[in-house]
């Protein structure tokens, strides 16, 4: 007999990402469970459950979870699973209730998990079913509307953020969000490709033409943040119909309508736009009118889905409610300026895994020695890979 020796861990270093990690069905089943269960992890916002009893179906990863909230205001999360054969315990995406009942075999369970009731409970010799438990539940902390959720022992959410607490502050008002609409869509990917994409500046005047034509793309700052996290930050421009006009005077690229990028607001605080990455899962972005929230949920190891929320803020009028949904859809939409072509690149980068000559994905543009520099960088990517191998221990 012949011993095999094990297969070397992908390779990450500074520039090089091993491209397995895109592809390795075990390196999925590690990342489901030390990424996404055993760290903190995005699953909603508080402005989805504003009442006592709402709640909405999440994802942690794969792992089916249920963000509620209880009674006495608090937020709860707790495993979609019942305890006595694994039914999905609550199978609408969204409503409200006092308890949530497998459909089953009729178990009740509270919004924190507890087992309240199971029919036929005296024929079960000795009390067994107690054995049984309630619904798993997590440990549940709250940032700016933003709930994360573990199962594991963890710093609290607000050392986890680190730097990236302020700017979400900023973005999200500290919370004070409404809720406009939704889009689900699927990318043809791994995740980790989603996050990358929106967090690499330097595609972004390059595959969007639109941003080139109109010269929206300006100065501005590629920030990267401890523990994965990042923002692409830079001035938001106000752009008069005459302006854009003189943009456009020459180029391939045309508009009927310019307002998409004249905010009926004012701009956020300090003016920036921001687009920001919170390791693993969540993407918050404030574009002019546009501000909405990315939820990253793996669908297997060449497919994710984007759960996306698009929000505004408490006070808005009407019109500036409307304009604010108008303008996301035609952006960030699947079929939108922005969202096609993200979808599209993700595709093309996942569709030559394993199958030709390049094993590593590159990424050494700017300077190698600065944590953080400009948009002409590729810092904020570095910075998630940086992260990703050592919570992986590649």
């Amino acid at each position: 007999m012949t011993a095999v020796s094990p297969r070397p861990s992908p390779s990450i270093t500074q520039t090089k990402v091993d491209r397995r990690v895109f592809s390795d069905e075990e390196v999925y089943k590690q990342e489901m469970k030390i990424l996404f269960q055993d760290g903190w992890t995005f699953v909603g916002l508080e402005a989805e459950i504003p009442n006592p009893g709402d709640f909405r179906r999440s994802w942690m990863g794969e792992l089916p979870v249920i963000m509620s909230r209880a009674r006495d205001g608090s937020v709860k999360v707790v495993e979609n699973a019942c305890s006595h054969r694994g039914a999905l315990v609550a199978l609408e995406s969204k409503g409200n209730c006092s308890t949530f009942t497998c459909i089953y075999h009729q178990w009740v369970y509270g919004a924190d998990g507890k087992l309240l009731g199971v029919p036929l409970r005296k024929n079960y010799t000795d009390g067994q079913h107690k054995d049984r438990g309630g619904l798993r539940a997590a440990r549940v902390e709250t940032f700016a509307g933003l709930v994360w959720a573990t199962f594991g022992e963890v710093e609290p959410l607000i050392g986890y953020l680190a730097e990236a607490a302020p700017h979400l502050d900023a973005v999200l008002r500290g919370g004070e969000v409404e809720i406009l609409g939704y889009h689900r869509y699927e990318v043809q990917g791994n995740w980790k490709l989603f996050f990358e994409n929106t967090q690499d500046a330097y595609h972004a005047s390059l595959l969007h033409n639109f941003s080139q034509a109109l010269g929206i793309y300006t100065v501005g700052d590629n920030l990267v943040f401890e523990n994965g996290h990042g923002a692409i930050k830079w001035d938001m421009v106000s752009l008069t119909d005459e302006i854009m006009e003189r943009h456009l005077a020459d180029k391939a690229f045309k508009m009927k309508d310019y307002k998409l990028f004249q905010s009926a607001t004012q701009p956020g605080p300090g003016g920036f736009n921001r687009v920001m990455g919170v390791f693993p899962n969540a993407l918050v972005l404030e574009e002019w009118d546009m501000l909405n929230v990315r939820h990253i949920v793996p669908k297997g190891v060449d497919r994710a889905e984007l759960h996306t929320v698009a929000l505004g803020l408490k006070g808005d009028s009407a019109e500036i409610r409307a304009k604010r949904a108008r303008d996301y859809g035609n952006f960030f939409g699947p079929a939108g300026f922005a969202g096609r072509d993200d979808v599209v690149a993700v595709k093309a980068v996942q569709a030559t895994e394993g199958v030709t000559s390049i094993d590593t994905s590159f990424m050494a543009l700017g300077d190698l020695d600065a944590k953080s520099g400009d948009l002409e960088g590729e810092y904020t990517v570095r910075g998630f890979y940086g992260n990703y191998r050592e919570r992986m221990g590649f």
